[in-house]
């Protein structure tokens, strides 16, 4: 029999929408802490690896839990790098501005597959065809050419022989290529706050090569996150993505006013995704030679609280929301929404822009879908 699913509005559905939304309980104030939630490629939370927070001052770890979520507690306020690492994928990094309050609910983190990539010819009618990965590497080590500290955020690109390599520096500057090829290539390398390095060498080598970076000239963002009617929002999230997927990012918060402040920008076209509670998600491009009155509005967004009955296969089930064209809304939803669950249970989904959404439970041999509306606030449904 096909499940049948009960849409209940909240009790704010008795309420005019304007009076309803002031009527909406305040959140429980938040753990101090910065959390966050780990997905493999896939989109199911990972379960199990590692979290590393470090400044100049301290470092700070925490285990992934098996639900794919994170706590960890910074010692003090200000820049941080936040390191993941989960086996059998790619190593993730990201900077931080720790908020006054120690507090901060971090940008979904979705890991890359740990591949190695080569492109080959394959002859017609071929069916099997060998490829043998080089055991070249090349050891690095990166520091700052005035100052001589380490260089901590750069990422290195290293092509030749037909293949590209990609690696980043470690917390003390160092890096170390593997799979290379033994003919030349060119070697480049780009790190927040520096300018781009570029070296051609005959051949991979392996004694450790000392490259100084000069800094670049200081740079600096600063977009504002406003309302739909042009209020602030403070402490929205705002991530700052470079064009070069390998560099880390910047997450930040936004003041009383809606600004955010980044200072050492790389150069070249950045995407900005900016989120708050109750909002939903936006994301905007900003070209190279445009980086002033940049503002990201924000339009109201509500959640899908979803009760769900126990099932016939016991199990984990995944969780998956797609709008009335098929797309998938994982881009918008944020840390506290649920992308898996063992029935029976709750689920949480959001937030989330009126429209008609499917909401899908999928389990090894299960698939239970139904439709939702959202029209001006939350709702309530149940999976029978």
């Amino acid at each position: 029999m096909k499940p049948v699913l009960q849409v209940l509005l909240l009790v704010s559905a008795l309420l005019p929408a304007s009076v309803a939304t002031r009527a909406q309980p305040q959140r429980d104030a938040e753990e101090i802490g910065l959390s966050g939630y780990v997905l493999a490629p896939d989109g199911t939370p990972v379960s199990s690896g590692s979290v590393l927070i470090q400044s100049p001052a301290a470092r700070v770890s925490a285990s992934i839990e098996r639900t794919g979520r994170f706590r960890l507690i910074p010692n003090v306020p200000g820049v941080h790098q936040i390191s993941v690492s989960v086996s059998g994928l790619a190593p993730y990094r990201v900077n931080v501005t720790v908020p006054p309050s120690r507090t901060l609910r971090l940008p979904m983190i979705r890991l890359s597959p740990a591949t190695y990539v080569r492109q080959v010819d394959v002859p017609d009618g071929l069916r099997a065809i060998a490829i043998a990965i080089p055991d070249g590497f090349l050891p690095l080590h990166l520091t700052h050419a005035i100052t001589n500290e380490p260089v901590t955020t750069a990422a290195i690109t290293w092509t030749g022989g037909g293949a590209r390599v990609e690696a980043k520096a470690s917390g003390n500057g160092d890096a170390l290529l593997e799979g290379m090829d033994p003919t030349g290539g060119t070697l480049a390398i780009t790190a927040s706050g520096y300018e781009p390095a570029e070296l051609k060498l005959s051949e991979p080598t392996t004694i450790v090569q000392e490259l100084a970076l000069m800094p670049a000239p200081a740079t600096s963002l600063r977009p504002r996150v406003i309302t739909t009617s042009g209020e602030p929002v403070p402490n929205a999230v705002v991530e700052l993505l470079p064009a070069n997927p390998i560099e880390a990012g910047h997450v930040a918060v936004a003041d009383a006013k809606g600004f955010v402040s980044f200072s050492d920008v790389p150069p070249g076209a950045l995407r900005l995704v900016a989120s708050a509670d109750r909002f939903v998600t936006a994301a905007m491009q900003v070209a190279g030679d445009s980086r002033s009155d940049i503002v990201l509005t924000l339009s109201p967004g509500y959640r899908v609280i979803a009760i769900v009955e126990s099932s016939a296969e016991p199990g984990p089930h995944l969780v998956r929301v797609v709008n009335e064209a098929g797309a998938s809304m994982e881009g918008l939803l944020d840390t506290a929404s649920d992308r898996s669950i063992e029935p029976p249970g709750r689920i949480s989904l959001g937030p989330l822009a009126p429209g008609t959404y499917v909401v899908e439970l999928l389990g090894p041999r299960e698939h239970r879908q139904e439709r939702v509306r959202i029209v001006d606030r939350d709702i309530i449904a149940t999976f029978r």
